[in-house]
């Protein structure tokens, strides 16, 4: 699941499309598409060292789920949410 920027996506259909039944027609989808609550569960990365000390790995603090990264720098970079529980990461600034 990911959340989208819904009115942007159909101004950016509408402007790309010749056709105005199709843009019609995605605008109408886009419209009717389900929506999920905004709020988000708010958690942080733990550390868990490993034992090789190759990889680092961390688990979510909402759910467990475990991710790995060879660096702090990386985990900041590309795990700002949970990509299992959606949490909002903390300690990702």
């Amino acid at each position: 699941m990911r959340l989208i920027d819904a009115d942007a996506l159909i101004a950016e259909i509408v402007g790309t499309t010749t056709f105005v039944k199709d843009s019609v027609l995605f605008q109408k989808m886009v419209d009717e598409a389900p929506t999920v609550e905004a709020d988000r569960p708010i958690g942080e990365w733990q550390h868990k060292p490993s034992k090789s000390g190759e990889w680092i790995w961390w688990q979510c603090s909402e759910c467990g789920a475990v991710i790995y990264s060879e660096s702090e720098a990386d985990r900041k970079i590309h795990h700002a949410y949970c990509g299992v529980c959606g949490a909002r990461m903390e300690n990702t600034k």
